[in-house]
């Protein structure tokens, strides 16, 4: 299986030192601010269950380091409402807009 090894910081994918796509079956990409023109989904899914409070503390722990960033999702995830469907956060990102270039 062959994995993006570098991206650099003017968005060109460098692949096994070649800037080509071919053979790939999925290529993934992180939306917030590099896609899309909001800068985070996390965010906008914190909002909209009024967990941003809670959020932003365990934000805090991440970026001093007490916790890593599989716990601060655990966190974020833990403190929605119970129950939850996917069709609930599908909802909530559905009105995204992208930037210029992204869906070509």
């Amino acid at each position: 299986m062959n994995f993006i090894h570098i991206v650099d910081c003017n968005y060109r994918i460098i692949i096994d030192g070649e800037k080509s796509l071919t053979g790939y079956k999925l290529v993934i990409f992180d939306m917030d601010g590099t896609l899309i023109t909001q800068e985070s989904s996390w965010g906008a899914i914190n909002k909209f269950f009024g967990t941003s409070r809670e959020s932003k503390k365990s934000m805090i722990l991440y970026l001093k380091g007490k916790i890593n960033y599989s716990e601060w999702m655990r966190r974020d995830i833990t403190s929605w409402p119970r129950p939850i469907h996917i069709s609930s956060i599908k909802e909530i990102l559905s009105n995204w807009v992208f930037k210029d270039g992204a869906l070509e």
